[in-house]
Formats: structure tokens, C-alpha cells, sequence
């Protein structure tokens, strides 16, 4: 009799082991995706940064430098984050 006891407490203990295995992989999973969308957010975030910097807005007329500066901003942004809409 104890032997039966002692299986089937194996098998929950199995069983319940498994859940946490696969519990464990999906969270991992999450996680990574999630931590992919941010290096590629931060990634974008610095090329914006730097492609801002580049463009100097004291050479361009006063009533188009909003318009030309994100002309310019968009044309050499490669990102796929959106910036500007």
C-alpha cells in the first residue's frame, strides 16, 4: 500500500514540476520579446539622437525649418520605431 502512495505522489510531483517547467518557458519567452522591443526601441532612440545632431537648423529659413528639419529627420531615419507621424 505504501508503494501506491508513493507513486502517486510521484506523478503530482511530476506533474506539478511540469507546470512549472512550462510556466517558466513562457515567461522566459515574454521576457525576451520583450527585451528585443526595447534594444530595438534604444537602437532607433540613438539614431535619432545622432541624425539630430547632424542636421543644423541655423542655416534654413525661420517659416520652414520645422517642416524642412523633419523632412530631412525622416529621409535619413531608417528605424522602425515611429518619431515623427
Amino acid at each position: 500500500m505504501d508503494i501506491i502512495y508513493a507513486i502517486w505522489v510521484s506523478a503530482i510531483a511530476t506533474v506539478v514540476i511540469a507546470g512549472f517547467t512550462i510556466g517558466n518557458f513562457w515567461l522566459v519567452s515574454k521576457i525576451k520579446t520583450r527585451d528585443d522591443e526595447f534594444r530595438q526601441q534604444v537602437s532607433d532612440l540613438y539614431q535619432g539622437i545622432v541624425i539630430s545632431n547632424m542636421i543644423d537648423p541655423n542655416n534654413l529659413p525661420d517659416s520652414t525649418r520645422g517642416e524642412l528639419i523633419i523632412k530631412w529627420f525622416k529621409e535619413f531615419y531608417t528605424g522602425n520605431t515611429v518619431i515623427f507621424k
